[in-house]
């Protein structure tokens, strides 16, 4: 709900700086003046998205744990995100998982189903993860 609300937020305050630049533009030098002011921000993104790195490859992947008990979900993530090709972690006690986003080409399943065996969680047997790509 946050994020949606912030979209939405910034979506609005783009339409009112953008009627507001317009409108300047349009004062200043009719038709012409907005055109130019619209080329000058467009060629100043241009810039900016020229300098952005592009992010990685990952992919989700769903680890069943069985029960967890609620005071220890944390403990859990923090122990995940030590993994090789682990990004993120949210141990979800309610429903007995784990959700990763992880590294593709660096993440490696055994490593996470050690961290389990490890946490007194039972092993994990084929199938346990769920791995989808995003």
């Amino acid at each position: 709900g946050t994020a949606t609300g912030v979209y939405s937020s910034m979506q609005f305050l783009g339409i009112f700086v953008g009627g507001l630049g317009g409108g300047w533009a349009f004062a200043q030098a009719g038709g012409k003046g907005v055109f130019v002011f619209t080329l000058i921000i467009a060629l100043l993104w241009l810039v900016i998205a020229a300098t952005m790195h592009r992010p990685g490859r990952t992919s989700s992947y769903i680890l069943r744990l069985g029960e967890i008990d609620p005071n220890e979900g944390a403990s859990i993530e923090a122990k995940l995100k030590t993994a090789p090709g682990v990004i993120e972690a949210v141990a979800v006690p309610g429903e007995g998982a784990a959700y990763l986003k992880i590294d593709r080409t660096t993440f490696d399943p055994a490593s996470v189903a050690q961290f389990v065996r490890g946490d007194a969680r039972s092993a994990l047997g084929g199938g346990a993860g769920d791995d989808r790509a995003s």
